[in-house]
């Protein structure tokens, strides 16, 4: 799983963002109410700009809680590590 962010300047060309990802959507979303927080985050959210459908989520969400939701949906350093290895033995 992964979101790419691609984009293209005149002066400096292509370039690709990879987001690797561990899963699709944090716990948070499926927490009930009051706890529920509708993010899943996306391309656009990993790159920072944050989508919330929900009012009372805008309201809510501060920089611990963005922090906690994009480290459990992003894939972890030792997964990572491991798939560089895989990737340099091939």
């Amino acid at each position: 799983m992964m979101n790419l962010l691609c984009s293209y300047d005149k002066e400096f060309g292509w370039s690709l963002i990879i987001f690797l990802r561990s899963k699709h959507r944090p716990d948070c979303f499926f927490n009930d109410d009051p706890d529920k927080v509708l993010v899943s985050p996306a391309a656009i959210d990993m790159g920072g700009l944050i989508i919330t459908p929900r009012e009372e989520d805008f309201v809510r969400i501060d920089k611990q809680l963005l922090q906690k939701i994009i480290k459990e949906v992003s894939l972890d350093s030792n997964t990572f590590e491991s798939m560089i290895k895989l990737f340099e033995q091939s």
